[in-house]
């Protein structure tokens, strides 16, 4: 198989647990929609939505969250997929995904006041000293 070759599927081959399946095809699928994503309409989106409650039922949390992360970091709000993914999921994992999603949000903020307060804080020692106007 192509790095490129998402034709088929792989949720027919029994070697592999049905979990490892479930996150594999869902890999496959999101990174097939990166750059194309056209591929996932909102059939393809049905069949691939309950894969999700899969992972869950297996106690893989863990890959639902990476998988989840992947989406809202490459794809934007407004995204036709991003949206249609988010509908075409069961209550209880959306409930998971908006959870991590708010988790995050808040992490990046705290990360950018420490950031902006570390910036302030060394423009202000700067014009203590004299070297330069923080506000000119």
């Amino acid at each position: 198989m192509y790095v490129d070759d998402f034709a088929g599927s792989v949720l027919g081959d029994r070697k592999a647990p049905p979990a490892v399946r479930a996150l594999v095809e869902l890999a496959r699928a999101l990174l097939h929609a990166y750059g194309n994503p056209r591929s996932l309409t909102r059939a393809r989106m049905a069949k691939l939505a309950p894969l999700v409650d899969v992972l869950l039922r297996h106690k893989r949390p863990d890959d639902v969250e990476a998988l989840w992360v992947y989406v809202i970091s490459v794809f934007d709000i407004g995204s036709p997929l991003r949206r249609t993914f988010i509908k075409a999921l069961s209550t209880p994992a959306r409930g998971m995904y908006m959870t991590i999603e708010e988790e995050l949000l808040a992490r990046g903020q705290k990360i950018g006041q420490k950031i902006g307060r570390g910036q302030g804080q060394g423009a202000g020692a700067a014009a203590c000293a004299g070297r330069t106007r923080p506000y000119a």
